[in-house]
């Protein structure tokens, strides 16, 4: 089996930069949703169509998201 079909796009989600990139395996569309600051997967979906794989994505990371706090690193200001 291959993945085909591939859309990566970049958006933001709940004021956070991220990186969601769907494709299809099979019958499955699979999208993930990952971190634009760190790379880090923060959810996946899977469904019978990409937008149910890309709801249930993007439901999961939302929550997440709403969870997590943004810190200001800078060093040395």
């Amino acid at each position: 089996m291959r993945a085909e079909g591939w859309v990566t796009e970049e958006l933001e989600l709940e004021g956070w930069p991220v990186t969601v990139t769907s494709y299809r395996i099979a019958s499955s569309f699979l999208t993930e949703v990952e971190s634009g600051c760190s790379g880090s997967i923060l959810a996946r979906g899977i469904g019978s169509t990409r937008e149910e794989s890309r709801r249930e994505a993007f439901e999961t990371a939302s929550r997440r998201l709403l969870h997590s706090r943004f810190s200001d690193l800078t060093v040395g200001g």
